[in-house]
């Protein structure tokens, strides 16, 4: 497990690393001081690290890390495949698809989407399977064929506007779920079921006004979201469960969870183990539910 640790001080943010073999005992292995970043995740064996103004990636072995890249420019979209990054950002320089060959060190500008196609796609985030690659843009769809050096656009299709969208996984490779990642109740977050069939892109949306997305996971063909609320200056959580063959939410309540100060005391990441839930929370609590 990968953890983010605030700190008031400018560009003292720390990155920790624990071993959570025994999820309700996380063994802390490794820490490090790092400049402040947003978003940390890990997508198979790589480490990705988004910052405010560039992108890192780590290669993770048998507990030891290596670097293999560091991109500059505020970073829209990355995602590592086959010895090659695939990003995309809103600095002049990096508009539209680029690929960044990890053996040769040399990147490859691969389709312009913005000035040659008059599109005005800012990746959010990219997912590649096969030789698919969806771009996930703030108010369009790119999906791409790999080709070797080069891609092929297959179709671009314009959406509703997601404002910081997030693959949250691949079903397959003409299948993804997208999060509109907000965890500010105010403002409300989506759920996005996107199928590319018959060259056409179709997507289906699941709202949930007034209520912010915490953590998310997929598990044994189920998705579980922890769920962020507000009334009279309280935070208030619930665990939900979105079956996509039917589009159906469950929805359950933490009451015991409730607390003044969600970056202090509220839940910051969950893992499902068999029939038991563990719900991490910002002070270093651990807190489980059974039988769910």
């Amino acid at each position: 497990m990968v953890a983010k640790i605030d700190s008031p001080n400018i560009n003292s943010d720390k990155l920790v690393y624990y071993d959570i073999t025994n999820p309700y005992l996380p063994i802390l292995f490794k820490s490090e001081k790092s400049y402040s970043f947003h978003k940390v995740r890990v997508q198979e064996d790589t480490l990705e690290i988004f910052y405010d103004h560039s992108v890192r990636f780590i290669k993770l072995e048998n507990h030891e890390f290596q670097q293999l890249k560091k991109i500059d420019g505020p970073m829209h979209g990355a995602r590592v495949y086959k010895n090659k990054i695939y990003f995309s950002n809103s600095v002049t320089q990096w508009r539209g698809l680029h690929v960044y060959d990890i053996e040769t060190d040399s990147v490859v500008k691969l389709d312009d989407a913005m000035d040659k196609y008059k599109s005005h796609v800012e990746a959010g985030d990219i997912c590649i399977w096969e030789d698919v690659l969806w771009l996930i843009g703030q108010d369009e769809i790119i999906l791409y064929q790999l080709q070797n050096s080069s891609v092929q656009r297959l179709v671009l299709k314009p959406h509703n506007t997601i404002i910081e969208p997030e693959v949250i996984s691949m079903l397959d490779k003409n299948r993804i779920v997208v999060a509109d990642k907000n965890d500010d109740p105010d403002s409300g977050f989506g759920l996005y079921l996107i199928v590319y069939a018959d060259k056409k892109i179709n997507t289906t949306a699941r709202l949930f006004p007034k209520k912010g997305v915490v953590a998310w996971k997929l598990f044994q063909n189920q998705f579980y979201f922890v769920l962020l609320s507000k009334r009279k200056n309280k935070n208030y959580y619930s665990f939900s469960i979105w079956q996509l063959e039917t589009n159906q939410i469950m929805e359950y309540e933490l009451p015991d969870l409730t607390c003044e100060k969600h970056l202090f005391q509220g839940i910051c990441d969950f893992l499902i183990e068999k029939e038991t839930v563990y719900f991490y929370k910002n002070n270093g609590e651990i807190f489980t539910i059974t039988e769910f």
